[in-house]
């Protein structure tokens, strides 16, 4: 199997993250001692996951303003 995920993989495992589904591991070390627990994914990281499906899927759009001036033909010739 490839070691890269396709577009579809990828879009499967964010929706796993924002549904709180795929788990976070956190590392705290307390008097020296290392702990690790996985725990659900904070908001943060779930609105992270949900920006960046989006931005995957062309959600955003990028405003553009500028102006355009018109010349008429007959002044050009």
């Amino acid at each position: 199997k490839p070691s890269i995920m396709t577009a579809q993989e990828r879009l499967e495992y964010l929706t796993r993250v924002i549904k709180g589904e795929e788990p976070e591991r956190v590392v705290q070390f307390v008097e020296g001692q290392k702990f690790e627990e996985t725990v659900p994914p904070s908001i943060k990281t779930r609105l992270n996951a949900l920006d960046i499906m989006n931005k995957m899927q062309g959600e955003y759009v990028t405003k553009v303003e500028g102006e355009l001036k018109m010349t008429k033909l007959e002044d050009l010739l």
